[in-house]
């Protein structure tokens, strides 16, 4: 859960980093995210923001299985200053 505990106004998080949290939660595990969100400076800087977070090397490569198993897509909502990201994939409580 994201807050920064005041109903100020101000620019929203696409607006400030030049793509939506979804796509910032989608880019930082490796999923694609529209070219819109590919291309900025602070798009860039975001994502980095995110795989330091999930304690993810910039670069990191993971080699694919013959027949990788579907995973479920991280659900991401946002309303006004707050984000809630959810991943169905692991239980309980994510905290890395």
């Amino acid at each position: 859960l994201l807050s920064d505990h005041g109903q100020s106004p101000g620019e929203t998080f696409a607006g400030r980093y030049g793509l939506t949290l979804k796509d910032l939660v989608r880019a930082g595990c490796g999923l694609p995210v529209p070219r819109r969100a590919r291309g900025t400076h602070s798009a860039s800087e975001a994502r980095d923001a995110v795989r330091i977070a999930l304690h993810r090397p910039p670069a990191e490569v993971e080699p694919e299985a013959e027949h990788p198993a579907r995973r479920s897509e991280p659900i991401v909502l946002a309303s006004g200053n707050l984000g809630l990201v959810s991943f169905p994939d692991i239980e309980g409580r994510a905290s890395r």
